[in-house]
Order: structure tokens, then C-alpha cells, then sequence
């Protein structure tokens, strides 16, 4: 009965719990990370599928963010998914190129 409690699928909640508070210590994670975070509790395809859909909801919810490329994603806290930090979140370099590069009076 135990190694059924122990193996059994847990709620996303718990998951999203585990990530957040991995990301709230190591400031950031790549997919490698996630999924040794979560490799005891599930088997390959369950984790391809729910790191997958873990990492979509936490990024549609506004949680994380990838700060990354798609390719080789980094994910973060957001501002909004870090009570804890008073400091607002990071901008992208391409945020203060695209603003400058138009000039005055461009549309």
C-alpha cells in the first residue's frame, strides 16, 4: 500500500508547488531541470506530457516566464508569480531596441 501512495500520479497543484518552489530557490531551470525534479514520480511518457502541460499552464497563468529561447528555454518566476520579490521583472533587450530604433512620430 505504501509504494502505491508513493507512485501514484499526484495533482497538478503538487506539481506546480515542486517547480515554483524550485524556482523561488535556484532562481531558474531549464527543461533537463524540470524533468529531474519530477523523474521519480513519473514514467517517460507521463513526464514528457506533463512537464509539458505543467510548464504551458504556469507560463498561461502568468507564474513563469521563459526568459530563454524556444529552443533552450530558461524558465523564471514571473513578477507576478513571486510575491516575495519587490523588485519588478527584468526587461528583454529587444523591448528597448524595438522603442528607440522607430523614432519620434512613427506609427
Amino acid at each position: 500500500m505504501a509504494d502505491h501512495i508513493r507512485t501514484r500520479p499526484q495533482a497538478d497543484a503538487h506539481y506546480a508547488a515542486l517547480l515554483t518552489d524550485f524556482l523561488r530557490a535556484q532562481g531558474h531551470a531549464d527543461r533537463g531541470d524540470v524533468e529531474a525534479l519530477l523523474r521519480p514520480a513519473l514514467t517517460e511518457q507521463q513526464k514528457a506530457t506533463k512537464i509539458t502541460n505543467l510548464l504551458t499552464k504556469l507560463r498561461r497563468h502568468g507564474v513563469i516566464v521563459n526568459r530563454g529561447t524556444r529552443r533552450k528555454p530558461r524558465w523564471e518566476l514571473s513578477y507576478a508569480g513571486d510575491e516575495g520579490s519587490q523588485s519588478a521583472p527584468p526587461r528583454k533587450k529587444d523591448d528597448d531596441a524595438s522603442s528607440t530604433a522607430r523614432g519620434p512620430g512613427s506609427a
